[in-house]
């Protein structure tokens, strides 16, 4: 019995740290999508504006149709550099100004990087 046990802790650590690092690569590459369609969207509808929360975000045009909102997955923050946690993309697909949405879970981080002259939307560790 103590050996199961044993077995069981010693496989299920790095399976719980790996799951960790999934869930977050995974999102972190949800988000950059939905930047971009935002991003894509904003020539076609006009400004398309985001609002970060800790528990998600989401995208909406001037007459506050919602285009998409996400919650993230159990265990995953965010947290934002712009100002209020809200942004929009311009009719050109730029962002209003530079920043980034980081994304934590368990203390480990990513970003999804804006860039406000290129309109470049990126992931950083």
């Amino acid at each position: 019995v103590v050996f199961a046990l044993s077995a069981v802790l010693v496989v299920g650590f790095p399976l719980v740290e790996t799951f960790t690092h999934l869930k977050l690569h995974w999102f972190s590459k949800q988000v950059l999508a939905d930047m971009q369609l935002a991003s894509f969207s904003s020539s076609i509808k006009g400004r398309i504006y985001v609002e970060v929360k800790s528990n998600g975000y989401k995208a909406f045009d001037g007459d506050n149709f919602t285009l998409f909102e996400r919650k993230c997955p159990k265990g995953v923050e965010l947290s934002s550099t712009f100002p209020q946690d809200r942004f929009f993309f311009k009719r050109n697909g730029l962002p209003s100004r530079s920043g980034r949405i980081d994304i934590v879970a368990n203390g480990e981080r990513t970003s999804v990087v804006f860039s406000s002259i290129s309109g470049r939307i990126r992931i950083t560790n």
